[in-house]
């Protein structure tokens, strides 16, 4: 398999595990893996591992990307028109 599929696959299959966990663990999951990405980013900072430190902000910084683009799409989509809609829900007359 590419590395770039094993990626893809790795990273959708860690949310997916993520989203069915409770909130509790979720929340631990998540302390964890800014903990460890810390300790990393510290590490290479201290040994001086410029090109490397740069390297790991920048791959984090495209798979936080990755995550967001469409969950802001799809929370665009799903609150379309969302003023006309809560004005229906409370029987309120939409503004000219």
């Amino acid at each position: 398999m590419h590395d770039t599929k094993r990626m893809k696959y790795l990273v959708v299959d860690a949310c997916d595990t993520m989203s069915r966990m409770s909130d509790r663990n979720m929340l631990e999951a998540a302390k964890g893996i800014s903990e460890h990405l810390e300790s990393l980013l510290l590490e290479y900072e201290e040994n001086d591992m410029a090109e490397r430190h740069a390297d790991l902000v920048a791959s984090c910084t495209v798979v936080v990307w990755a995550i967001l683009l469409p969950l802001s799409k799809s929370m665009l989509a799903m609150t379309g028109n969302r003023a006309l809609r809560s004005k229906e829900l409370y029987a309120v007359e939409p503004e000219p």
